[in-house]
């Protein structure tokens, strides 16, 4: 009976260790030098439950000693650079410093963010992305994002800060793309992005799961399913970094407990360092990517990216029901001059008609679009927005389906004229 309680309670603190560290906490205990790693401490503690009804972990903030975090720092550098399909599945979480709420943070004390009184008080729509917002894009620019980017929030940031928009699935629903509205908690996700997030899945080899409680939700599966496969000896696994705990500690490969702006600032520059050394390269744009100023200067390279899609009447090689063109076929012009009318080409409002308002001091394109608001179908118009960033990918013929198109006025006419018959 002894032995067997003492093998009992031997099996409880490598499991409590697995919670905190990973299953890879040898080789971090390695790199420190000692036999087991120190537990990360509560620097803010909150009884409060972080996500109600849907877990009952508290809100308590959590942080890795500074020797512990720079041990971890440089195995998930490694990690990343050894994988082929890495994935970043982003939350809430990633975008609190831009002055974004979140809903799992409670604590008074809170290290979350926002940083200023002046982020809290900004409209979610100007917000302006956070250091890990660049830091994941220069990771896609260098190569390192294979996998993509599955994105929780509807905020816009990671194409704010450069990422195209063909790199990310906005599973959730997006502000800045009339064709995918937010999705209620009970709400159905859209089939396309759901078919996709299904391939990313099933390819992935390792998931980067920043800022996010890990409630639940249907996305979660990507997390699931990468470390499902890494306990199976595949793939390099799971990685969690948040400052709360989540459902899935024990089945991450690797679990930091830290703010996300300043460990993945200091991730991305040292995969950067490990993958290219000093070479220099203009297909992954590093003198924008390398130094101290990184994340300034990419976030001055999405702002000049931004001014590239200021015309408003663009040729796209999509047709008035929003998919690509033959390949043999001269693209359209996209009007987008204020008045003028436009179609919603897919989505849940496919079909909706609207019209250009303008552009906002982002230079993103206001909308006046109306749809069904409720089951009964009554019309209202309701205010919308395409990201600027859209135009680029269009022009591009990037993504798979345009969220917007002006109507064919001739067959519009055409089917007037039957009409009067």
């Amino acid at each position: 009976m002894p032995l067997f309680g003492k093998r009992t309670a031997v099996r409880a603190d490598v499991d409590k260790i697995v919670a905190h560290h990973g299953t890879r906490w040898r080789e971090l205990a390695k790199g420190l030098g000692k036999d087991v790693p120190d537990l990360p401490v509560a620097v803010a503690v909150c009884d409060d439950v972080a996500r109600p009804g849907y877990t009952s972990i508290d809100a308590t903030e959590l942080r890795d000693a500074p020797d512990v975090e720079a041990v971890k720092i440089e195995m998930l550098a490694r990690m990343v650079v050894a994988a082929d399909r890495c994935v970043a599945y982003t939350g809430a979480g990633i975008s609190t410093a831009s002055g974004i709420g979140d809903y799992a943070t409670r604590a008074k004390d809170s290290h979350a963010g926002p940083h200023s009184d002046a982020l809290k008080s900004m409209s979610p729509l100007t917000a302006i992305p956070t250091i890990a917002h660049h830091a994941l894009v220069k990771m896609y620019r260098a190569g390192m994002l294979a996998g993509g980017w599955i994105q929780q929030n509807h905020d816009g940031l990671p194409q704010k800060a450069g990422l195209p928009q063909e790199a990310i699935n906005e599973i959730h629903g997006a502000w800045f793309d009339p064709s995918n509205p937010v999705v209620k908690m009970s709400g159905q996700l859209r089939s396309d992005l759901y078919s996709n997030l299904l391939k990313i899945e099933a390819e992935a080899d390792l998931c980067l799961t920043l800022g996010t409680s890990l409630s639940g939700m249907n996305a979660d599966r990507i997390a699931q399913s990468v470390a499902k496969r890494n306990r199976d000896g595949k793939g390099h696994g799971l990685v969690v970094v948040n400052l709360q705990r989540t459902q899935l500690d024990s089945q991450c490969a690797l679990r930091l407990w830290g703010i996300l702006d300043d460990v993945m600032a200091r991730v991305a520059e040292r995969a950067i360092e490990l993958q290219f050394g000093e070479a220099r390269s203009p297909e992954v744009q590093f003198p924008l990517l390398m130094g101290e100023h990184a994340a300034t200067s990419c976030a001055d390279a999405a702002e000049t990216e931004k001014t590239r899609n200021l015309e408003n009447v663009v040729p796209i090689p999509y047709g008035v029901d929003g998919l690509r063109l033959a390949a043999d076929s001269p693209p359209r012009m996209l009007n987008l001059e204020e008045d003028t009318e436009i179609v919603l080409t897919c989505g849940p409002y496919a079909g909706s008609r609207g019209v250009v308002r303008g552009r906002d001091r982002g230079n993103n394109i206001d909308l006046t679009v109306t749809v069904a608001v409720n089951k009964r179908g009554f019309k209202a118009p309701v205010p919308m927005k395409l990201g600027h960033w859209w135009l680029d990918a269009g022009v591009r013929g990037a993504v798979e389906r345009f969220p917007v198109a002006n109507p064919d006025l001739e067959v519009d006419g055409a089917n007037a004229e039957n009409a009067g018959e």
